[in-house]
């Protein structure tokens, strides 16, 4: 690797720090994003390339205090908090002071490679004796030691192939936000008019208000009823030994152990797996759930996430469980319908109390739209097809994610050489 350099970051590139006016002065911040200029906080940094802000500041903002101007096209990254996040900057914009501008000198490095090599070695930096410290400053930024390819075309080389995965990425966490926003969509469209015997929507209620009647659980088509959970399950809640933490119980091999933090682990309907067991003696003094077992988590902050088992498991008294579900109910359909109302439930046991919690009389209680069988599964069928794209794409941007770090790894080292045409050094 001898055509590789190793620098110090103040070597390469002038470091300019940004700045934030007086929030006690409101003619320094702009009321409407097109009256103001972009000014990034670590929030904005969600992309590669940043060309919006949530906050705007006024020229006059701009003019009495420390923020620098910072043109499009160069790397910014944080350095305090959350240390390493970084973006290019698509447009002209301003930063505050958590955020340091990083501008490449004397032609020895592209902004596009610092923007992959330096957030990695930021992030390091703070458990380094040479710039120790729960943060970094503009001194220890510019000693940050930076290992790279000494040819700039092998280095346009390197950022244009992981630019490329990059934007595979990107296109795959777009269709994954597309599909979250149809699926939203569908679950109001579809629990609040159905589907006819076609497959069809039903016209809105304002359209045809003769197909809706008016129910204490809102405007829902003529052919519905609405009924209690109690009245089509038994609920019952789950069990946990004590003490907690007992060796005899817990940690063991036995039996999955089903718990408010799995439901909230994935946004998937199915749980599959745990990642802890109960013994054996443990599971005598919980409650066993079969496979197929429609579960609500009914405490804490993560109250009200519903989930269908894909195994056989001892629940905790954090989980409550709908058994016996009645013959007319399509569990899939229950669980959509549940998923819908995760913020209803929430804020219906938020009011007052420190600790969330659903009872088992809460949940017996709670309503919900019962179409006939036929457009239950209809709906669920709905919905699945959404969710299963959804998955599928999660599933491609998983492999991208794997993907990029390897090629990373094995281009930013030089473990992997990038050959570089002769007309690309000249």
């Amino acid at each position: 690797m001898s055509d590789w350099c190793t620098k110090a970051l103040g070597d390469i590139a002038s470091i300019n720090i940004g700045g934030t006016p007086s929030r006690e002065i409101p003619k320094y911040w702009a009321v409407n994003s097109e009256d103001g200029e972009y000014w990034v906080s670590i929030a904005d940094l969600k992309s590669r390339i940043i060309d919006e802000s949530k906050e705007q500041i006024t020229i006059r903002g701009v003019l009495n205090s420390n923020v620098k101007p910072v043109k499009s096209g160069t790397l910014i990254m944080s350095f305090k908090l959350s240390i390493g996040r970084a973006a290019i900057a698509g447009k002209n914009l301003y930063t505050n002071e958590a955020i340091a501008a990083i501008v490449p000198k004397n032609d020895q490095i592209t902004s596009s490679y610092l923007y992959y090599i330096l957030p990695p070695v930021a992030k390091n930096a703070i458990t380094d004796t040479a710039v120790k410290g729960a943060t970094l400053n503009k001194a220890s930024l510019t000693k940050l030691s930076l290992t790279f390819p000494c040819c700039r075309a092998r280095q346009n080389k390197i950022t244009s192939i992981l630019e490329t995965i990059d934007l595979a990425i990107e296109k795959t966490e777009a269709l994954i936000a597309k599909y979250q926003q149809i699926k939203a969509g569908l679950m109001h469209d579809l629990f609040t008019r159905g589907i006819t015997a076609d497959g069809k929507l039903r016209p809105p209620r304002e359209q045809a208000p003769h197909l809706y009647k008016q129910t204490p659980i809102g405007w829902i088509p003529m052919e519905w009823k609405f009924t209690q959970l109690r009245e089509v399950s038994n609920v019952v809640r789950g069990s946990t030994p004590r003490p907690a933490k007992d060796p005899r119980f817990f940690d063991g091999d036995h039996i999955p152990w089903i718990t408010v933090g799995e439901l909230s682990r994935e946004d998937w309907p199915f749980l599959n797996e745990t990642r802890t067991m109960l013994t054996e003696q443990g599971a005598a003094y919980s409650r066993v759930l079969e496979t197929g077992t429609l579960v609500i988590s009914n405490s804490g902050y993560g109250c009200g996430v519903p989930k269908i088992l894909n195994l056989t498991g001892c629940a905790n008294d954090g989980i409550a469980a709908f058994l016996d579900l009645h013959d007319n109910c399509n569990q899939l359909y229950i669980y959509y319908f549940l998923y819908s109302q995760i913020i209803t439930l929430r804020t219906k046991v938020a009011r007052g109390n420190d600790q969330p919690n659903l009872n088992t009389d809460m949940l017996g209680e709670f309503r919900i739209p019962l179409p006939a069988p036929d457009e239950q599964k209809g709906i669920s069928e709905r919905l699945w097809s959404v969710e299963s794209m959804t998955r599928k794409e999660e599933s491609n941007l998983e492999k991208l994610l794997l993907q990029k770090s390897g090629l990373m790894h094995d281009l930013l080292t030089g473990k992997v050489p990038v050959n570089v045409d002769e007309v690309e050094t000249a």
